[in-house]
């Protein structure tokens, strides 16, 4: 189990793991399986032994079994885990689902069979609560599961017996295989007094994993709705339907609906129709299972209001359509907006990337590097073009504008010295700018270990040729931005790293993990944002 978790930055941020139980230094864990050597033999078994047969209860194994599918692949489950970040931060402290009737077995059965889903409820949280530093709750979660069991099919294995004694011991043994689908059936969430409580609704007896609704009511009273519907529900065309189910095409859900206290005010559906052996679409009055389904319109409701605050409600509005797919990629070759007079064409390459994009007189086309799939070549809508190269990890390192010819060239430098520190470097050459010709400006922008942005240095942009504009950003240990440094001029064309100093917007937070702002003071200190929850 994981106890400390360190992340190498400017500032030490470390996350501490406890899995003791809440106001004890007993451990919370509870064991759920355990390898077995040993296994009981039935009563008549007996084992030939110095060409004597000899009864005999126990059968030592040359190897262990453990039952990796028991508990998600977990045999020690806890049922509470405390997250704590370096600092005054509070902490976050999971309970997690205890199965008290379940005690793991040193000496099991032989033959073994597989243990299946003892605890199928591990590793789901049934709550999160968050703390402040002083130890009052900011926030919690309740979550309560359930799972949907699949059909059971009866399996079966035998073993040979090798003793030359008369009991046989080796039977065979069938065992059920079972599969289960764990997902949330409500949960309550608690913030700064205010609680939400969601009610999940899943599938039918057809299609029983797929969610088919979610409903929040908060502590206004109001009721927010979100349904989901699917291909079995599919209401356009019940050919199409019934092509769809037969190709197993049921995600994603093709009509959602945004419900508020029993009134419809949002929602967006796409309807499928066949497409036939060239791409085009065509309209069946039947089923016809040779031919591709693809989406073909989609389409949007909007409820709104007038200036008497009247509610009015919507009409399904066609937005798009699709009337030519390319069939090897099952990409749109042809897509139709509605008010729009022309279309959007497109064509693919060999890899289904875009060729080309055509609208009317306009037309984008790029060109992809033979080996890698990058972009290599693209060319404007005005007839301007960029090429592209990328070094041998596949970082672009040049961008060209062919006709201003203006280049950008990307250096990449990772190390983990503070004295020679990772930095993503650009410099931009324009041909002619002012009366200087050729003259490149280059940007340096250091990060640390964690990919954050340090420093950015603007190498000979300041007020003298000398002089680089530096705007510099500080974080605190746990990871969030303490300090925005204003950009100020320095004695620096070697690009070297000057580190933070100098005016900045100051950010105070909540000592909580929600990480919420408390404060924010301006550099000259005379304004100050405050927030409150």
């Amino acid at each position: 189990m994981i106890q400390s978790l360190a992340l190498a930055s400017l500032a030490a941020m470390i996350r501490s793991y406890d899995y003791t139980e809440a106001g004890s230094n007993n451990s919370s864990g509870q064991l759920i399986g355990v390898p077995s050597y040993l296994e009981e033999l039935p009563s008549d078994a007996e084992l030939n032994i110095n060409n004597d047969c000899i009864e005999t209860g126990y059968y030592f194994t040359s190897g262990n079994a453990f039952p990796m599918a028991t508990a998600n692949g977990s045999h020690i489950g806890y049922r509470t885990v405390r997250e704590e970040v370096s600092g005054a931060n509070g902490y976050k402290e999971y309970t997690f689902y205890d199965d008290p009737t379940h005690t793991a077995s040193f000496i099991r059965a032989f033959p073994l069979l597989p243990d299946y889903d003892l605890d199928n409820l591990a590793g789901y949280p049934n709550e999160v609560k968050v703390y402040r530093e002083n130890g009052s709750l900011v926030s919690s979660q309740t979550t309560t599961y359930d799972a949907y069991e699949y059909a059971l099919n009866n399996k079966s294995y035998s073993l040979n017996d090798y003793s030359t004694c008369p009991a046989v011991i080796f039977t065979n043994n069938s065992y059920t295989p079972k599969s289960k689908y764990v997902y949330p059936i409500q949960s309550i969430n608690q913030l700064d007094d205010v609680e939400t409580m969601t009610d999940y609704v899943h599938g039918d007896p057809s299609h029983p994993t797929l969610l088919t609704s979610s409903q929040s009511i908060n502590s206004d009273g109001r009721v927010y709705k979100t349904r989901y519907h699917y291909t079995n529900e599919y209401t356009d065309d019940p050919h199409v339907k019934q092509s769809m189910l037969n190709k197993n095409i049921l995600l994603p859900a093709w009509k959602t609906e945004y419900i508020v206290d029993d009134t419809l005010v949002d929602a967006s559906r796409v309807l499928w129709q066949y497409y036939n052996t060239k791409g085009n679409v065509t309209l069946n009055t039947g089923i016809v299972s040779a031919l591709d389904i693809h989406p073909h319109t989609s389409w949007r409701y909007e409820a709104t209001w007038d200036e008497s605050n009247d509610f009015v409600p919507g009409v399904w509005d066609l937005q798009k359509s699709i009337p030519t797919y390319n069939l090897t990629y099952g990409l749109p070759e042809k897509v139709t907006t509605s008010g729009w007079t022309l279309s959007d064409d497109y064509a693919y390459s060999l890899s289904g990337k875009v060729l080309s994009h055509t609208y009317g007189a306009y037309v984008t086309t790029s060109i992809y590097h033979p080996d890698s799939d990058l972009l290599q070549f693209m060319t404007n809508i005005d007839g301007t073009s960029t090429s592209y190269t990328y070094d041998g990890l596949l970082r672009l390192s040049w961008i060209k504008d062919n006709q201003r010819n203006i280049t950008t060239d990307f250096t990449y430098q990772y190390t983990n010295s503070n004295t020679n520190r990772s930095y993503l470097e650009q410099t931009v050459t324009y041909p002619q700018l002012g009366l200087r010709t050729n003259h490149p400006l280059t940007t340096r922008s250091y990060i640390d270990g964690l990919g954050r942005l340090l420093e950015v240095n603007q190498k000979a942009q300041g007020p003298t040729a000398s002089q680089s504009i530096i705007t510099s950003t500080s974080y605190d240990n746990v990871g969030r931005i303490s300090r925005s440094y204003e950009p100020r001029s320095v004695n620096n064309d070697s690009l070297k790293y000057e580190g933070a100093s100098g005016p900045h917007t100051l950010y105070t937070y909540e000592p909580s993990p929600l990480n919420r702002k408390l404060m924010v003071t301006s550099p000259e200190t005379w304004l100050t944002t405050s927030y409150s929850y």
